[in-house]
């Protein structure tokens, strides 16, 4: 027998108006650059608090500290206001918009790390990528409305532009290979 216990489950359901439209979690070419976009990309956005690394570490005995003293274990309020501007792009991706996106992954479960790994997996792929602040928070930290990009070098610096325009945060991470 296994027990689950008491668990929100949330479930969101859109029409899509082509699936030309749509955005996969799977990387689609090297060379093509990974972002992280939405309140993760600011600094003490992502948090361990709750997370399957915390409790790992926990049963490890191990504490979890943190390289700077000033960087926050738990994630910060969300932030509603970036995450309206946040979801607006996403679901102004349509035709010609859309096609600057190659992939779109929300981080949720396991952190950054874990949803990069997800794009990866699906066609053998590997990545370059650097983190900033500490390597554990941001890499396996859950946050906010969150997520993983990756789009052809050649679309990049136009959504940059997007992006600052739009005041979204987002992070350059690396490359696919």
């Amino acid at each position: 027998k296994i027990s689950v216990p008491p668990t929100l489950l949330m479930t969101a359901i859109a029409r899509v108006g082509s699936v030309g439209s749509a955005r996969t979690s799977d990387f689609k070419c090297p060379g093509d650059f990974i972002y992280l976009l939405g309140h993760g990309a600011s600094e003490g956005a992502l948090g361990l608090r709750g997370t399957e690394i915390e409790a790992w570490f926990r049963e490890q005995g191990r504490e979890i500290v943190v390289a700077d003293a000033t960087t926050p274990i738990l994630p910060g309020l969300p932030n509603w206001a970036v995450a309206k501007r946040v979801f607006a792009w996403i679901g102004g991706l349509e035709g010609a918009r859309a096609a600057r996106v190659a992939s779109l992954h929300d981080v949720s479960d396991g952190g950054l790390m874990v949803a990069i790994a997800e794009g990866l997996l699906a066609r053998d792929f590997g990545a370059t990528i650097s983190l900033f602040g500490d390597e554990w928070v941001t890499g396996f930290g859950e946050g906010f409305h969150s997520f993983v990009l990756s789009c052809p070098a050649e679309s990049a610096q136009d959504l940059e532009a997007e992006w600052r325009a739009e005041k979204i945060p987002y992070a350059k991470l690396g490359k696919v290979n």
